[in-house]
């Protein structure tokens, strides 16, 4: 199983991040009776709410892509640098890491940020059937998964401690997308360059959104 990273981790200033492969960061046979698995879900049906999750699911749906509430589910996860992934092989669900969101608290508005990201995500590999072994691919896709999450959005970046105004949100994705990249382990070495490659033309990419 592959997955796509959202690794971030906003209850700390710094960005830190531990290159993964595999499901390392995953423990798939983890129980679905604990406490914190029911806060998990409860997250998740609020964030089924937001508007850009709903968009980005019927978007899905024209494609040919169904996202039903099956598609989501909650795991611990083995690594406290990730809140969610996409799973891109076998079957295809956006995880999110129970485990983390109660031991840091992450809060609601967080979960719906990540859960946007890892549906770009699953959008962009609905569109175009995403080669995963390609840099450039991987590259565009957290490029636009920064951009359009609300992973850069002013306020986030302020509550990291990120105060430049000039171009700081595309400052923002170029880092966050750097940093993403660098989970896979065929890209950690060229992730700088790969971004820097495609960031002009998917940053621009704002589909399924008309706007930002």
């Amino acid at each position: 199983i592959k997955f796509d990273f959202s690794c971030t981790k906003a209850y700390k200033r710094e960005e830190k991040f531990k290159p993964l492969s595999g499901h390392d960061w995953l423990k798939m046979n983890a129980p679905s009776c604990e406490e914190n698995d029911s806060a998990c879900k409860n997250m998740i049906q609020k964030a089924l709410q937001v508007p850009r999750v709903k968009e980005l699911r019927e978007s899905m749906k024209k494609l040919g892509c169904n996202t039903p509430e099956s598609f989501f589910s909650c795991a611990t996860c083995e690594n406290d640098s990730v809140i969610g992934g996409f799973v891109h092989e076998g079957r295809k669900e956006v995880v999110l890491c129970k485990d983390n969101i109660e031991k840091f608290n992450i809060p609601q508005d967080h979960v719906d940020r990540t859960m946007v990201h890892e549906l770009i995500h699953a959008y962009d590999h609905c569109r175009a059937d995403l080669d995963w072994k390609n840099c450039l691919h991987i590259a565009c896709s957290e490029i636009r998964a920064a951009n359009l999450s609300g992973d850069c959005h002013f306020k986030t970046e302020l509550n990291r401690g990120n105060f430049g105004f000039k171009k700081q949100g595309e400052e923002c994705v170029r880092r966050r997308a750097e940093l993403s990249l660098k989970a896979h382990p065929q890209c950690k070495d060229i992730a700088k360059k790969a971004i820097e490659t495609v960031l002009d033309s998917c940053i621009s990419d704002t589909a399924p959104f008309l706007f930002r």
